[in-house]
């Protein structure tokens, strides 16, 4: 496969990430990184748990993001940091 193969599937990787994040639905995400495996850092899909934290994370770095869906992946993202530290103490 050329150069122009790669960068045209980054590309449409690019584009559709963001409209499958803002779903905050963990099943379509895991769907689309499986549909993109090949071009992850590690050849398989990590546990929900950080699947879903890292997409949190994603959100609120996103510029198509609004206040309401970056306020919404905050919550998650405290919410589940103060039950993580619940449970280590």
């Amino acid at each position: 496969m050329d150069d122009n193969y790669w960068e045209k599937r980054q590309n449409k990787f690019k584009q559709e990430r963001d409209k499958v994040l803002l779903t905050f639905d963990l099943e379509k995400i895991k769907r689309f990184y499986k549909k993109y495996r090949d071009l992850l850092i590690f050849p398989y899909l990590p546990p929900d748990d950080i699947i879903y934290r890292d997409s949190m994370k994603d959100i609120l770095l996103m510029g198509k993001a609004t206040k309401k869906q970056k306020k919404r992946a905050k919550a998650w993202l405290d919410e589940h940091r103060r039950l993580n530290n619940e449970i280590s103490h």
